[in-house]
């Protein structure tokens, strides 16, 4: 079953919207019809998947059977309700990372300025992560991580939680590239334009509730015509009603 936890699906925060226009029109202009960018409303980024898979009537985690080992049937219920009840008090800071600065992380082993953004095979790629107002500013926590660790005590895994990897990062997509027409010189010219823009300055982006949602979708892009949105606000403290979408009992 393809079905994800998701943040930014459709409703943006302003400071977002802004960001995601102004960064995909730069990439229209200087690649033109080789950048497809994604539509505002399917720009996200995952929280976790929840793909599932059924065995003996019983649905299991995919990634918890593939990251962790033998898996237990999903608590379903137990998320729902945790997703409810509890959340953490974080935002998403995206760019204002000189090259030559110290953060105290890296990012699959890359410095936060180059992680911020690139180009993954053909995907145009914005990177951020979590940060926590202390008596000393806006510090780096593990805030993300942390919030997709805990979903494993209802047999849920993260997707990139394998080999001790930590993953901390606030990933979203802007669109796709035609690499037979994006050399990979003018990627990496273009990848060090765009780091630069966004190392002048931090963008802090809010990360709650009622910007959450539960996607059942068919294609992994997200495109709006055949994704089917449960936002978080709407599904309540009861998961009854979304349970019978799923077929869960």
């Amino acid at each position: 079953m393809q079905l994800s936890l998701v943040a930014y699906y459709g409703k943006k925060p302003p400071v977002l919207l802004n960001l995601i226009v102004d960064l995909q029109a730069l990439l229209q202009d200087r690649l033109g019809r080789a950048f497809r960018p994604y539509t505002i409303e399917q720009v996200h980024a995952t929280l976790i998947g929840l793909e599932l898979f059924e065995a003996e009537q019983e649905l299991y985690s995919v990634w918890y059977r593939r990251n962790i080992g033998t898996p237990m049937p999903v608590d379903f219920r137990g998320l729902m309700q945790q997703l409810q009840a509890e959340w953490p008090d974080f935002q998403i800071r995206i760019g204002g990372y000189e090259p030559n600065g110290r953060y105290g992380f890296r990012s699959r082993g890359d410095h936060p300025h180059t992680r911020t953004f690139s180009f993954q095979i053909n995907a145009a790629v914005v990177v951020g992560w979590p940060v926590v107002s202390t008596g000393k500013g806006r510090n780096y926590q593990e805030s993300f991580y942390e919030l997709r660790r805990s979903f494993e005590r209802y047999q849920f895994c993260h997707k990139w939680h394998k080999d001790g990897y930590r993953d901390n990062d606030c990933y979203l997509v802007l669109g796709k590239i035609d690499p037979d027409r994006v050399s990979p010189l003018c990627r990496a010219e273009l990848s060090r334009e765009i780091r630069e823009i966004l190392s002048g300055a931090p963008v802090y982006i809010p990360f709650e509730r009622d910007l959450l949602s539960m996607v059942i979708y068919e294609d992994a892009e997200l495109p709006p015509s055949s994704t089917h949105l449960f936002p978080l606000t709407e599904l309540g403290t009861d998961p009854t009603a979304f349970l019978k979408v799923l077929n869960i009992s």
